[in-house]
């Protein structure tokens, strides 16, 4: 089984295909290369002709699973506000919103007659508030859901029920809508259900998207470049020569693999997974003061320049820990085994050229490798571990995102590429970092949002880290982290009985 990791926002496809070997890699040059160009090269404003046209797809976007990203619950404590002046405002402001940004009220489906074969597009026309906003009062029905109870508990993932909380696409449809949102009144606050189809945008797009409409909510203006902000032809590479043999974080199907239909319309249907195993999900909470303690471990005999990041730290100890979790007998680790992790980047972080506004997908895949006794060593080798994960980020730089990006548009069928995390199977493990979604929604609605959370992680080998999860006199005390993780039954017993993982992260909720 080839294990697909994507983003950012953790949303794992797996598929029953063979190993895919480096040498099966395709590396055909057909189509014309893409460049990166900044805002002031390539800037485009919205107009009346452009809701006519349909938005054509980029290289990041169409190697994205062809689905939502997972859903995510916001949760918003109480206004003295009524129902509908909360209902009034939250639409008003939405409609603002696809007003800055059209887009978010359109539908993804595979692009007619595409430059690239197996392209993404969204259609047109747009729609409005109505097409993809809706809401309910939980307040009798669910009883169980009471905010002071909830935030008692932490906000236990067991609490989101998806068949509840969310506005959720038919998957058997071709088209699917970019963005759906749904209001959930529940006692003593809101729940806000929101999703984003992942052809469209990345993490950083959602975040942009519920930004804006945050701030149109607190009765503030949309930030003028939202209008130029999806336009694809900003990402585009001169790169020549680009080859996916380059890149071992992607992989193409090959034609004859069971279950591939030609015939079938790029994009059109349902992509089917395997029944995953049993998954437990657990959120962990680490204090600012443990986060410390667990950077200045990881940072020790570092020499002259080298320098490890409070994220490396933390995806060190997850990448030691779940990894001892996993493997019953650690002295029997032959010499040459290895592990991966995936780390996904976020590529506007690393141009050069203005990419911040950017609404699309600019996600990269790295993958670091290490021996996997290095992991198993005993005492705990964090400081070799988090170096191996700060060189391999390292390795990502902005010629590296203009050759993947070339390497992706030179394949003639983009419908196949994967991104691979590797043929390792059931011990691939992936670590992303969502970024922070506590908008300030104004006072009429609630104000900052307190928590996100997902129903559950779906796939084993998912940790999903949460930045600025502890609420309270955030002047006086930096606040911590949660991470949420996901593993097969078994192993999450373990995780939690490990002294040295405990030492530094505090259960919360499941």
């Amino acid at each position: 089984m080839v294990r697909c990791v994507v983003q950012s926002q953790w949303l794992i496809y797996s598929k029953h295909l063979p190993s895919i070997s480096t040498a099966k890699r395709h590396s055909i040059q057909a189509f014309p290369l893409f460049a990166i160009s900044g805002r002031g090269s390539s800037s485009h404003t919205l107009s009346a002709d452009d809701n006519a046209k349909p938005l054509l797809m980029g290289p990041l976007d169409n190697v994205m699973p062809r689905h939502h990203i997972t859903p995510k619950a916001l949760f918003i404590p109480a206004s003295s506000s009524s129902k509908e002046k909360i209902l009034k405002i939250l639409k008003s402001g939405l409609a603002q919103t696809i007003k800055a940004i059209p887009t978010v009220a359109g539908h993804v489906k595979a692009a007619s007659n595409p430059i690239q074969e197996g392209s993404m597009c969204v259609t047109t026309p747009f729609g409005a508030v109505e097409d993809i906003f809706t809401a309910q009062d939980l307040t009798e029905s669910h009883p169980e859901m009471d905010y002071d109870d909830l935030k008692r508990r932490h906000f236990p993932m067991e609490a989101v029920d998806s068949n509840v909380v969310y506005s959720l696409p038919d998957l058997m449809k071709a088209e699917k809508p970019v963005f759906l949102a749904q209001a959930n009144f529940i006692r003593g606050g809101l729940v806000l259900g929101i999703s984003l189809h992942h052809s469209f945008g990345d993490g950083t797009s959602l975040k942009t998207i519920l930004q804006t409409w945050a701030t149109c909510c607190r009765g503030e203006s949309a930030a003028p470049t939202l209008t130029e902000s999806t336009r694809r032809e900003r990402l585009m590479s001169s790169e020549t020569g680009a080859s996916l043999d380059e890149f071992p974080e992607y992989a193409t199907i090959p034609d004859n693999i069971a279950g591939y239909q030609p015939g079938v319309a790029k994009g059109e249907g349902p992509e089917i997974a395997p029944e995953p195993p049993q998954v437990d999900s657990h959120v962990f909470y680490l204090s600012a003061q443990r986060l410390k303690g667990l950077k200045d471990l990881a940072s020790a005999k570092l020499e002259g320049s080298d320098w490890i990041s409070t994220s490396d730290a933390l995806s060190a100890l997850l990448w030691r820990s779940i990894t001892v979790a996993r493997n019953l007998e650690p002295g029997d680790a032959a010499t040459e085994d290895t592990r991966v992790l995936n780390i996904p980047l976020d590529g506007r972080r690393i141009m050069r050229e203005d990419t911040n506004s950017y609404m699309g997908n600019m996600i990269l895949f790295n993958n670091a490798t290490t021996p996997l006794r290095n992991l198993l060593s005993s005492p705990p080798q964090l400081p070799e571990i988090a170096r191996t994960i700060r060189q391999s980020i390292s390795r990502i730089d902005e010629k590296y995102i203009k050759r993947a990006i070339s390497a992706i548009g030179s394949v003639p069928d983009v419908s196949k590429v994967i991104m691979s995390g590797g043929t390792f199977g059931e011990s691939a493990l992936t670590i992303s970092s969502w970024g922070n979604l506590h908008m300030d929604w104004g006072h009429v609605i609630g104000g900052p949002s307190e928590r996100v959370r997902v129903s559950k992680i779906p796939f084993p080998g998912v940790c999903v880290i949460l930045p600025a999860s502890e609420p309270g006199n955030r002047s006086t005390e930096p606040n911590g982290v949660e991470v949420m993780i996901g593993l097969k039954s078994d192993d999450m017993a373990r995780l939690m009985n490990d002294p040295f993982f405990a030492s530094f992260a505090e259960w919360r909720c499941s």
